[in-house]
């Protein structure tokens, strides 16, 4: 098995030897993090249209992309045939697969709204979002106060929580699925499975580097956040650059862990 160390050491050098690698992290980056959230505000059907256009797109470019970074850790040089190829030969598991994973999210806050309503009410919290929204903004801040929640309140705040700790680790289970599917030609349930298997297999070498991913994605947003342009330009950088640098890195684990048949296969811990 391959240190976590070598894992890393293998995305830079592929991201940072191959250009081309940073064009569909950026291309995928603006459809889910701007295309997307406009066409969720809705009011228009051209709005919605968009908003689909933009997750076909971000999944199609996702297969071409994954495809192209398998070509670069194998040392040779990713171009437009590999992402064609990626995107001709596995769209059809990747798009189904990621219409499974959102009927699965929706199926939890689903589960989570049922019970919450059949056990704290609805009407009781939407009685106390009301108010509190038309209140000025210190006072707001007041009654956000825990000790001052409804208790019906604070029971809808623990199953959001709930739903969100089961969100995290549905994405936790599934970080693998996706090269999976491009890189060993899994169909999408298997590669769900073997996911979650090398998950395990590998839990603290997926759990440092994971935890880096998600230190980058904050130390970028809140670059992104602060509005000013030197800091705001130097955060769009890193978060593409966190982005593909990851993405690269476990489609390396998967490499490591699942070689192509006849080659040694290591996945032990």
């Amino acid at each position: 098995m391959a240190p976590t160390p070598e894992i890393l050491r293998r995305a830079r050098a592929a991201l940072f030897g191959h250009a081309a690698l940073w064009i569909p992290a950026f291309l995928t980056i603006i459809l889910q993090d701007m295309v997307l959230p406009l066409a969720a505000r809705g009011g228009h059907p051209g709005q919605a249209v968009a908003g689909l256009m933009a997750a076909i797109g971000s999944v199609m470019i996702g297969a071409g992309w994954l495809a192209m970074i398998g070509v670069a850790l194998r040392g040779e040089t990713p171009g437009i045939k590999a992402f064609a190829d990626g995107v001709n030969t596995r769209w059809v598991p990747i798009v189904i697969g990621n219409v499974a994973y959102w009927l699965v999210i929706l199926a939890l806050a689903g589960l989570a709204f049922w019970y919450g309503h059949t056990t704290y009410s609805f009407d009781a919290l939407m009685s106390w979002i009301k108010p509190v929204l038309e209140l000025p903004v210190e006072k707001q801040q007041a009654a956000l106060d825990p000790s001052k929640m409804p208790p019906a309140v604070l029971g809808w705040i623990n199953v959001a929580a709930l739903w969100f700790v089961g969100f995290l680790l549905v994405n936790a289970l599934l970080i693998f699925w996706q090269p999976l599917v491009v890189l060993r030609d899994r169909g999408w349930l298997a590669a769900w499975a073997e996911s979650t298997r090398l998950v395990f297999a590998r839990f603290g070498q997926v759990l440092s580097i994971g935890a880096l991913h998600v230190a980058g994605l904050l130390l970028a947003r809140m670059l992104m956040a602060s509005l000013q342009p030197l800091p705001t330009f130097v955060g769009v950088a890193l978060y593409v650059g966190v982005v593909g640098l990851f993405m690269i890195a476990y489609a390396a684990i998967v490499e490591d862990a699942l070689p192509p048949p006849g080659e040694l296969v290591d996945v032990e811990a």
